[in-house]
């Protein structure tokens, strides 16, 4: 049906692709639906919703975000109802013109909001 991954981003990475400027205590997603019949159907919010929930759990992360192309409509209107917003758009070496989506795990905390 798909995949999702999540891990710390690489400075190196963050720095090659001009997002240096995340905040800090950050956890990148990687989220793919790879069954066409699949998509539409709520699988990808649904499955934000339980990764952020168990982020929330991780006192060591404060920020979870992800990367679209801004062409993939579909994806950014999913991270939205899943509770990302918008940060800015960027130069992704492999997708082109992409943007990053943020959420603050725990609102109010002492973390600064990019």
């Amino acid at each position: 049906m798909g995949y999702m991954c999540w891990e710390p981003p690489p400075p190196e990475e963050l720095e090659a692709a001009g997002l240096s400027d995340l905040p800090d205590r950050l956890m990148d997603i990687d989220i793919m639906i790879g069954e066409p019949d699949a998509l539409g159907r709520g699988i990808g919010p649904q499955a934000l919703a339980l990764l952020l929930q168990r982020l929330r759990e991780d006192p060591s992360v404060e920020w979870a975000g992800l990367g679209t192309s801004l062409a993939n409509e579909r994806a950014i209107r999913a991270y939205e109802k899943a509770g990302f917003r918008r940060f800015r758009e960027f130069d992704d070496p492999e997708i082109g013109s992409a943007l990053y989506l943020v959420t603050e795990l725990r609102p109010g905390s002492d973390a600064a909001a990019p």
